[in-house]
């Protein structure tokens, strides 16, 4: 297998490699879109259903010319951006180019499937786009997870690489990295969803980046973000909504109360997926949320990684 590589010179690109001008409109339209969606992780499903409504290039250009009533001054600062910036220019053909420099490719909204709602998410990795629309499974659980839980994430992995089925991460740290390097030990195929621009999740200092390298040789990672978007709380949402659009089964393996992962796995239920809780410790916070969910009948409890046999 050979590892992906992200490009980090520009010195090293071909500036005749991609010309924006020979961009599809349509395309980069969607990706105009996206980046509005973006600059205002709130707009990105009502982006998707004006584009749905008026078709991509229609709904960018009216995006671009759209001023906000007033001086803005009472808009919150991520309106106030997307005011100040989409009246100054179109860049979906250049941000195209400049992710075909990253090896990054981006994949339209009207080529998702419905229920993703999103303009459009940026790819990067060996694995075929097809990977999207198979079914996967998600194995979430706390950032600051314990051994326990890091060992059961793992295992669980592990035990979906055997079965050939996709494992879907987070990309976060505790219980998700844990089950993404169990996954990939077996030789599995993952779907990584970030809530950052793919070349900067690519860029960071630390062992996280090299996982992602390594999850990317037979899998993906994807995102709702355009290259060069950092992370943020509203970014992140996105990537879980994300996760409970795609996963049709999502395991939480530790979550306290009011942890992100909860979250997610409240969005998949209410669009019909399995959810399922692995029950934890009655004097452990961070089990707290899972057990409450598992009590209130909102997952299914696992008590052993043969449990989930799809």
């Amino acid at each position: 297998m050979s590892t992906p590589s992200i490009t980090t010179d520009p010195a090293a690109v071909d500036p005749t490699a991609v010309d924006p001008t020979d961009v599809d409109p349509t395309a980069a339209a969607w990706a105009e879109l996206s980046l509005a969606a973006a600059l205002v992780p709130e707009l990105a499903v009502p982006l998707r259903a004006l584009a749905d409504q008026m078709g991509a290039v229609a709904a960018a250009d009216q995006i671009a010319r759209w001023q906000m009533p007033g001086d803005g001054g009472d808009l919150p600062f991520a309106f106030q951006a997307l005011n100040a910036y989409m009246g100054t220019r179109q860049p979906g053909a250049e941000l195209l180019a400049d992710a075909h420099a990253a090896n990054i490719r981006f994949i339209p909204g009207d080529q998702l499937p419905d229920t993703w709602e999103l303009p459009g998410v940026w790819v990067y990795g060996d694995g075929p786009d097809s990977l999207l629309t198979t079914r996967a499974v998600a194995v979430l659980g706390s950032s600051s997870s314990s051994r326990y839980a890091d060992g059961v994430a793992g295992d669980f992995g592990i035990s979906l690489a055997e079965q050939g089925q996709v494992l879907c991460s987070d990309g976060g740290f505790g219980a998700s990295s844990a089950a993404l390097r169990g996954a990939l030990v077996a030789r599995g195929t993952t779907v990584t969803v970030l809530g950052r621009g793919l070349d900067v999740a690519l860029r960071e200092a630390g062992s996280m980046s090299r996982l992602y390298a390594a999850a990317a040789e037979d899998g993906l990672l994807v995102s709702a973000q355009p290259p060069g978007f950092a992370a943020s709380t509203a970014r992140r949402g996105l990537a879980g909504d994300m996760i409970a659009r795609y996963a049709r089964d999502v395991v939480v393996v530790e979550a306290a109360v009011g942890d992100p992962a909860l979250a997610i796995a409240a969005t998949s239920l209410s669009l019909e997926g399995h959810v399922w809780g692995v029950p934890g410790p009655i004097n452990s916070r961070l089990s707290a949320g899972v057990n409450a969910a598992i009590a209130r009948q909102q997952m299914v409890m696992l008590t052993a990684v043969t449990d989930l046999s799809l």
